[in-house]
């Protein structure tokens, strides 16, 4: 080859990686002005959301799912539902297997307190049992579906007495207690009678605080309490049929009720109010990483292509 005609190639070489590199710079910038515009619309929408809530009557539907433990987030949450005049009646959604007793408790106070302000209904999805079903008492009508799982009216203290298999691999407790009641829960004592007699008597007074609770809200006869008592679990029918719920249904049905019996206006749409703590990811985030991988893909490229072209001129 001649000189003249490697200098032609390596000319039309610089010039077709320049090319490429500009376009990768048209890419990069319609990227950040495609992702601008993106944050952009979204900003406004959740704004307009908002001003919607602020501004129209609504029916608020809450949701309380999965076991329940304590979340102060929550109980801010169902504080400012309370406090939202806007907020016309709430629909509180249950699909919850249980949970500790102590938050469904304190759920169950915030929800009385909401239910003073403004009309609260239930729906029971799925399972709605123990702390779950315990929940759901707030409500001035309560529906489920016919094999809906609720009830298990009772109280568990999961405890384990490992002192067996501790005797076999050759591990002996050796704790130092300040009362013969204080070690009655520790896996490697073998529990006395007073103590195994004093935890039974514990769980039978949560059991009583839990029992108050339902017939405080629900006209039950004392064969029905003998009989839920004993912590088995109900379908919904079983459930209507023994005065746990109202009625057999869902949404539908509590926005009859609510129409009817509360004079809740029908034009009235319903918008959930989230009591879950926003999750840090988000579609902004989601994108904002794929940006980054772009744009460290495209200088990467570029920074290879500004090496390549020196290379070649010197050749």
């Amino acid at each position: 080859m001649t000189d003249n005609k490697k200098v032609a190639a390596e000319e039309k070489l610089f010039l077709m990686l320049k090319l490429d590199k500009d376009r990768r710079r048209w890419r990069l910038l319609a990227w950040l002005t495609f992702i601008v515009l993106l944050f952009t619309i979204s900003a406004n929408n959740d704004k307009t959301q908002e001003e919607v809530k602020k501004k129209e009557n609504y029916i608020a539907e809450i949701k309380i799912d999965g076991v329940i433990f304590e979340d102060d987030y929550r109980m801010e949450r169902l504080e400012k539902l309370a406090k939202k005049e806007n907020v016309k009646a709430v629909i509180l959604t249950i699909d919850s297997p249980g949970g500790s007793m102590v938050p469904g408790l304190e759920i169950l106070d915030l929800l009385r307190d909401l239910a003073k302000e403004k009309p609260l209904v239930v729906q029971m999805k799925t399972v709605a049992a123990s702390a779950g079903f315990l929940i759901s008492l707030s409500g001035e009508y309560v529906v489920a579906n016919k094999a809906t799982l609720t009830g298990s009216v009772g109280v568990l203290m999961p405890l384990v007495d490992a002192t067996e298999l501790s005797k076999k691999i050759g591990v002996k407790s050796a704790e130092i207690a300040s009362g013969d009641l204080k070690s009655i829960t520790s896996p490697l004592t073998k529990r006395t009678d007073k103590a195994q007699n004093y935890l039974q008597a514990t769980v039978d007074e949560l059991q009583e605080i839990f029992m108050k609770e339902v017939k405080l809200r629900r006209d039950i006869s004392k064969e029905v309490e003998k009989t839920i008592s004993d912590g088995r679990v109900l379908i919904g029918q079983k459930a209507l049929d023994y005065g746990l719920i109202d009625a057999i249904g869902g949404k539908k049905q509590l926005l009859g009720y609510l129409h009817e019996q509360k004079d809740i206006s029908k034009d009235l749409k319903v918008v959930e109010y989230s009591l879950k703590k926003p999750e840090k990811v988000k579609f902004q985030d989601i994108l904002a990483d794929q940006l980054t991988s772009k744009i460290s893909n495209e200088i990467s490229a570029m920074f290879a292509t500004s090496r390549a072209i020196p290379m070649m001129q010197a050749n």
